[in-house]
Formats: C-alpha cells, structure tokens, sequence
C-alpha cells in the first residue's frame, strides 16, 4: 500500500507554523514508517513455506541473518530446470534489453520473452488429460518491470492456445500469472519464472 501520513492533521490550519511541527514527511513503506515511530521489532524464527531450501537461502543469510530455521528439502541433487527439477536454477539466455527506441519493444527483451514463452508452453504440452479434462500447471511469471511483463503476457495470448488463455484468466490463485516485481507480492506458483529482462548494452556497430 501506499504510505500515509497518519500524522498529517485532517483539517486546515491558519497557523503554518502548527501545520509544518504537526506534518511528517512520506516514507518509502509502511515498514519505514514504522522503523522511523520506533515501533518494536519482531524477527520471524521459522520458515516453512519452501520446497526446497535453496528458495528462502539467499534471504535468511542476506537479510535475516542466518537466523531462519527451515525444513530440509524433500529430494537431493543439483537444482534442475527440467520440468520435475526442484531448487533455483539460471538459464541464460542470448537477448538484448532494449533501452532506448520507441515501440512496443521499448524496455524490453523479446528473445528472453519468447524462451520463457516456449519454456510454458512445453510444460503445458507436457501435462497429460486426466478423463479428458486438461490439467493446468501452476507457474508464475516474474518480471522486473512492466513493460517485460505486458510483451510476455502479450505472446501467451497471441499464443491461439486456449489453455494458456484460460489459465491466465483464472481467479482461484491457481494456473497461470504474469506480473512484475510490484504486483507479485503474496502470489504462490509450484515454478517461478524470473525474467530480469537486463542485458549488456549492445556493442556500437563499426562502419
């Protein structure tokens, strides 16, 4: 949510004086705010809401400290991005963020949005009819702004696969989701796709 100034009076004053000592300045979160009225804090001592450990590792050792407790993973091995892979895994990818232009393609990376669409529509492939009705993958889609967010949504859509339309219809937090870093909060999926989008700039061509 937006921060609030929960200290700003509701009605006017004649005085600036009173106004300007009574006002306080927005912060970034609630949380901030929060930091900034001292109110006390309460770390979290367990986390159970991963598969694997690899998922909440970077955060307890960057931001809590090492001081998460969570469950072991239930398989072993090297993380996977196969299908039945569990874990965290990098896929790279040989696309270029588009920075400057104009257009649809405008801060976007198109061949990076085509590999994740194809990488869907494999597992989507994969899913077998259970009485004849289409069981639905639960995968996520992460991006790092909106723009990467529309074009790939935009590509499932164009897709003519009314599966993947359905599945980004859905409304019961299953199937499937697109969205970007700002609108993802809370949202589970069984496979998160991260598409940063980024790249090195492209080299000046030579004439």
């Amino acid at each position: 949510m937006p921060p609030t100034s929960f200290a700003e009076p509701s009605s006017v004053s004649d005085d600036a004086g009173d106004l300007a000592e009574t006002a306080v300045e927005d912060e970034e979160s609630i949380l901030s705010e929060c930091v900034q009225a001292r109110v006390p804090r309460q770390w979290l001592s367990w986390h159970y809401r991963s598969q694997d450990e690899s998922l909440i590792a970077f955060s307890n050792a960057q931001y809590y400290g090492n001081r998460l407790s969570s469950f072991p993973a239930p398989t072993h091995g090297r993380p996977s991005s196969e299908p039945d892979g569990r874990g965290v895994s990098l896929v790279r990818v040989p696309g270029t963020f588009h920075r400057s232009g104009a257009g649809r393609l405008l801060r976007t990376n198109p061949i990076e949005a085509t590999a994740i669409v194809a990488e869907i529509r494999r597992r989507f492939d994969a899913v077998p009819k259970w009485d004849g009705v289409d069981a639905v993958p639960s995968i996520g889609v992460v991006t790092f702004n909106a723009q990467q967010r529309a074009y790939i949504e935009a590509l499932l859509r164009d897709a003519d696969d009314e599966r993947l339309a359905a599945a980004l219809d859905r409304t019961d937090g299953e199937g499937l989701f697109v969205k970007n870093l700002e609108n993802v909060q809370g949202d589970e999926r069984g496979v998160v796709f991260f598409s940063t989008g980024f790249s090195p700039t492209r080299p000046a061509s030579c004439r």
